[in-house]
């Protein structure tokens, strides 16, 4: 591995680790990221030193946070994953994951329970909790605004 390879890794791993990625995951994402084509998970596991049991794991959980895309190839039962390389691109998809599995279920959910507690008496502290619940509702539709707005700048980009 050349010097500037190693350096921009450790760069990556360093910077997904701050964002709450463990060492492995990390690591994986740095290859990833650098590597132009597909990597077999057996290539990950044998980069990374870990198992590939271990490293499935952590490659579901990246698949799950929509950071990376498993990849089918014809003849083969190995599995292989791929990560975009536009940032705008990434930037996007997780927006995307963000509307589908945090905004888009509140925005249904919250009302709800909100409404139900429109119909008793609430003592002050669970007043207080309702306005709690009212202020992070207002904020989660506002947040939908915003990330309208970047959706829209990321498209103009994203190739």
């Amino acid at each position: 591995m050349k010097e500037f390879e190693k350096e921009f890794l450790e760069f990556i791993s360093g910077t997904f680790q701050r964002f709450g990625l463990d060492s492995l995951s990390s690591q994986m994402v740095g290859i990833l990221f650098l590597e132009p084509d597909e990597v077999a998970m057996e290539d990950l596991a044998k980069r990374t030193g870990y198992s590939l049991a271990s490293v499935s794991t952590r490659m579901r959980q990246l698949e799950d946070m929509y950071m990376v895309k498993k990849v089918k190839k014809p003849g083969t039962k190995r599995s292989f994953y791929f990560m975009d390389k536009d940032i705008y691109c990434l930037m996007l998809q997780k927006i995307d994951a963000m509307e589908r599995l945090y905004l888009s279920p509140a925005k249904t959910v919250i009302p709800g329970i909100l409404d139900k507690q429109k119909q008793g008496k609430l003592s002050t502290e669970d007043r207080k909790k309702v306005e709690i619940i009212q202020k992070y509702h207002k904020q989660l539709t506002e947040l939908a605004g915003i990330f309208g707005h970047m959706r829209s700048e990321l498209d103009k980009r994203c190739r």
